[in-house]
Order: structure tokens, then sequence, then C-alpha cells
């Protein structure tokens, strides 16, 4: 409590400016955030498009699974894919709507 009571003015200034600094970069920070997610978005893309790949090796080269998982895991793979297609479309439209507010 001695802290805050001896600090009180720079602890003021110091979250008023970083209030306003908040304030005046907002956009490019929702910018970034868009964009972290979109990245995140295609790595998981090429991750479920890499465990396809090899789940599609398995079944059909070395046969180590059998015929039902393959399907179930097909289909699995099928939704994913295009849940992350969906959100990789409405962040480019995010992404293009905050570009045409300047």
């Amino acid at each position: 409590m001695n802290f805050f009571t001896n600090n009180w003015l720079k602890i003021t200034i110091i979250c008023s400016i970083a209030f306003f600094l908040i304030l005046i970069f907002w956009n490019n920070i929702k910018k970034l955030m868009l964009r972290i997610r979109f990245n995140n978005l295609i790595i998981q893309k090429k991750a479920i498009n890499k465990l396809l790949k090899n789940m599609q090796e398995s079944y059909f080269k070395t046969r180590k699974i059998s015929e039902s998982e393959y399907k179930v895991k097909l289909k699995k793979f099928k939704e994913l894919t295009r849940d992350i297609n969906r959100q990789i479309m409405v962040l480019k439209e995010d992404i293009l709507k905050l570009g045409n507010k300047r």
C-alpha cells in the first residue's frame, strides 16, 4: 500500500500514456491480431494436409489402417479443412474491411 501512495502520480501518468497509445494504434493492433490468426490457420491447414497425406499413405501403400478407420478420419479431416477454409475467408474479409476504413 505504501508503494501506491508514494508513486500514484507516476502510475497514473504511465497508465494514461498507455491508454492513449492503445487508442492511437488500435487499428494496427487489430490488423496484427487478424494476421496472426490468419497465419495460424494457414499453419493448421498445412498440418492437416500433411496428416491426410500420411493417412492416405498408410491406407493405400502399407495397409496399416483399416478401411473404416480411414473413412472416419477422412471425414473428420474434410470437416476440419472446410471449417479452416471458412475461417480464412472470414479473416480475409475482416482484413479488407480494416484496410478500406482509411
